[in-house]
């Protein structure tokens, strides 16, 4: 009698899942449309969505998210491809989302952003946009940490309210970011090799509202006038502790508000630099 109760020990030990999920998270276990659907359908309120498998989901729609979420692919590597025929997310007003790890491919959106139109509260970390026109459109509140935007067509980011870049890359884009009527801060952050269509300035960064940017570095870059940074309209600028190097035509254009300790070659054009 012992011995078989021992058995049947052992046999139940075996079945239990190697974690059980906490009060308040969801698992994608395969990864495909059909189970990223369900899992935003299922989440409640402050719900940690976790992705434990790898692979590319190819979305035939775009997802709405209309509630308080982690989603989070940090432990993974998962891609989100819009096939070129649909955006990816839509994050609605009121909500307040995290996303880590994710990589955002192909999106195509009618208006706003290809990858992600954003009206909620964002905040990226670890995350690749590639292969967009314009990837994101921000219209609220919004923050990227150790991200990165490859050769997207257009606007890596357009924001037209509160945007924070720490530690992100921008290469080979349209244009980096187009702060159109926003507050945005950059830092730590590198644009190289972004280039304009022809008569648009500010291939790095354009700017019409307000612009903070401090120890960031801007390569290669190619506009009109501006290569690096374009300010114009009503924009006010502030560059600190940042190396603008070789970019076309001219590192800056428009007025820089305040500019101090940065390095600039071959032209100095961007206030008060050092060659």
């Amino acid at each position: 009698m012992f011995r078989w109760l021992v058995q049947a020990s052992l046999v139940i030990v075996l079945v239990v899942p190697w974690r059980v999920l906490a009060s308040g998270e969801e698992r994608i276990t395969v990864c495909n449309e059909a189970q990223l659907e369900q899992s935003l359908a299922r989440a409640a309120d402050d719900t940690t969505i976790e992705f434990s498998c790898s692979g590319t989901i190819f979305l035939h729609t775009v997802k709405t998210i209309r509630k308080n979420l982690i989603l989070d692919a940090s432990r993974n590597v998962v891609t989100l491809d819009g096939q070129n025929r649909t955006a990816i997310l839509r994050i609605e007003n009121g909500a307040s989302v995290t996303i880590k790890g994710l990589a955002f491919v192909n999106g195509r959106a009618e208006s706003g952003g290809d990858a992600i139109n954003n009206r909620g509260l964002l905040t990226l970390i670890d995350c690749l946009f590639t292969g967009h026109q314009h990837a994101i459109v921000n219209f609220n509140g919004l923050s990227i940490i150790n991200s990165r935007f490859i050769n997207n067509t257009g606007n890596a980011i357009y924001n037209a309210a509160k945007l924070d870049v720490k530690n992100s890359v921008f290469d080979g884009n349209g244009r980096g970011i187009d702060n159109g009527s926003g507050q945005a801060t950059v830092a730590d952050s590198t644009f190289r090799n972004n280039k304009t269509r022809p008569h648009e300035i500010g291939a790095g960064i354009a700017n019409s509202g307000l612009l903070s940017v401090s120890a960031s570095s801007f390569y290669g870059n190619a506009a009109e006038q501006g290569g690096a940074i374009g300010n114009h309209r009503a924009g006010q600028v502030s560059l600190s502790n940042s190396r603008l190097i070789n970019n076309q035509q001219s590192n800056c254009f428009g007025p820089i508000r305040e500019a101090r300790n940065n390095i600039e070659w071959p032209d100095q054009t961007c206030g008060d630099s050092k060659n």
